[in-house]
């Protein structure tokens, strides 16, 4: 039996709230690299820094957790259709109770009446909506009986040369990428080009192009298409280059002004206090992920043209 079409989408999506978590587990274990000295949030007080540094250990916890989770999802293992069924339920007790808590608030403190916006609620809905509909899509979809069935059975055997299970997780993550940076342009996102800041069409250019290209790479992977890997490693260098003259940017203030033209002052003030550290814990990210799967492209290289070649044979 083939991998059904939801547990795929399944697997793009728990990766991409897994790298979600991350940022969110380093932000709580360093918030010192996102406050200027001047913000009382760089020093928080000493019970209140010991809690956020668990939920931070936690995050990285609930990281491995997931990504563990997709890949043997992805292998159609039958353990990771009830770890994500524990990760559904974890969803929902956590973010239902948090969103009717943050919206019950305003209402039941009168000092916090100007929260009674709706941009403030739009906000709240648009953050929490997306684990609550996972949750409930994973409680659903992998209790039904053919999504069984189909973990029971497993994958069938193949002969042959077959794809790297490395280069199938970069092929997934280019996808999800390429989806990511083709939204850019709805949010008026500005671009970087080798530390110049892009804004306007310029920047929804190099975002579409950008999104198209990773989109084009994760679709060849999956299909077997030498060119892609081809492709696939000089992206990589290209965004590990561009993450690299984002830090070492000597002044931030093209980022700021265009920052500026597209959203609230409020947001521009913020970004404005952002230290250096901030944009080098991003590089190190990237590094780090991207790195990786550079790392893997050229390291599994032979056994891909091999499949390749295998795949061309076959058909």
């Amino acid at each position: 039996m083939s991998r059904p079409a939801g547990v795929t989408v399944s697997v793009l999506f728990l990766i991409l709230g897994s790298l979600l978590t991350l940022l969110l587990g380093i932000y709580m274990l360093f918030p010192a690299l996102f406050f200027p000295e001047s913000m009382p949030e760089r020093q928080l007080p000493g019970p209140l820094a010991n809690s956020v540094r668990i939920g931070g250990f936690a995050c990285i916890g609930a990281v491995l957790w997931g990504l563990l989770t997709a890949v043997n999802l992805f292998r159609m293992r039958s353990w990771s259709r009830l770890s994500i069924l524990v990760i559904a339920i974890l969803l929902l007790f956590t973010f239902v109770p948090t969103l009717l808590m943050f919206l019950m608030i305003p209402l039941l403190v009168p000092e916090l009446a100007s929260m009674r916006k709706t941009s403030y609620i739009i906000i709240l809905l648009a953050i929490h909506s997306m684990p609550i509909f996972w949750g409930i899509f994973w409680l659903v979809y992998f209790n039904r009986a053919g999504v069984k069935a189909a973990f029971l059975q497993g994958l069938p055997q193949e002969e042959g040369p077959r794809r790297p299970l490395s280069i199938t997780v970069i092929a997934l993550h280019a996808i999800l990428f390429g989806l990511c940076t083709l939204a850019m342009p709805f949010q008026h996102s500005p671009a970087f080009a080798f530390g110049i800041v892009l804004t306007g069409w310029e920047a929804n250019l190099i975002n579409i192009i950008t999104g198209a290209v990773e989109m084009a790479i994760g679709v060849g992977l999956l299909k077997l298409k030498p060119w892609s890997h081809t492709v696939g490693v000089w992206t990589s260098i290209y965004i590990i280059m561009q993450s690299l003259f984002l830090a070492i940017m000597p002044s931030k203030a093209a980022l700021v002004e265009a920052i500026r033209r597209d959203y609230p002052d409020s947001m521009e003030s913020s970004f404005k206090a952002l230290p250096d550290g901030f944009f080098w814990i991003i590089a190190a990210i990237v590094w780090l992920t991207v790195g990786t799967g550079l790392w893997y492209l050229i390291t599994r290289k032979k056994a891909f043209l091999e499949a390749a070649k295998a795949a061309q044979s076959a058909a």
